[in-house]
C-alpha cells in the first residue's frame, strides 16, 4: 500500500512537470465577434449571462491550477525527500547481494555465520524499505 502510494506521488510529480505554469490553466478569453441582430433586450441579457458563465469559469479555472501547484510542490518535496532513502536502500541491497555472492562460495563451517548476518542485513533492509514507502 505504501509503495503504490509512492507511486502515486512520482506518477503525479512526472505527470504534473509535463505541464508548465498556470497561464497554461486560463481560458481563451471570448471575443464579441459579428453578432446577429436581435432585440436589444436580448442580446444584453445573452450578453450577461455569457459573462457571467466566463468569469465563472475562469474562478473556477484559476482555483484549480492554484490546487494543481499545491500537488506539484508536494510532489517535488516528496521526491526530494526520497531520493537520499532511495540512496541508502540501493547500497544495502548491494552489500546485501555481496554476502549473498560470498555465501555461494563459503566453506560449510563459515556458511552459518554469515546466515545469520545475511538475515540480519535482510530484515533490516526489509525495515528500511518499508519506512522509506510510509508517509
Amino acid at each position: 500500500m505504501n509503495s503504490l502510494r509512492t507511486l502515486m506521488l512520482l506518477g503525479i510529480a512526472v505527470g504534473l512537470a509535463a505541464c508548465s505554469k498556470k497561464e497554461d490553466y486560463a481560458l481563451p478569453k471570448i471575443g464579441t465577434g459579428k453578432t446577429e441582430i436581435k432585440s436589444s433586450a436580448a442580446t444584453s441579457e445573452n450578453h450577461l449571462e455569457r459573462e457571467q458563465f466566463l468569469s465563472k469559469m475562469q474562478q473556477e479555472v484559476a482555483e484549480l491550477g492554484t490546487r494543481i501547484e499545491t500537488l506539484r510542490k508536494q510532489a517535488q518535496r516528496a521526491t526530494a525527500e526520497l531520493q537520499p532513502k532511495i540512496l541508502a536502500l540501493d547500497a544495502e541491497m548491494k552489500n546485501l547481494q555481496t554476502k549473498l555472492t560470498e555465501l555461494k562460495t563459503t566453506t560449510t563451517d563459515r556458511w552459518k555465520t554469515l546466515k545469520i548476518d545475511i538475515e540480519s542485513s535482510m530484515d533490516h533492509l526489509r525495515n528500511a524499505v518499508d519506512k522509506a514507502g510510509e508517509k
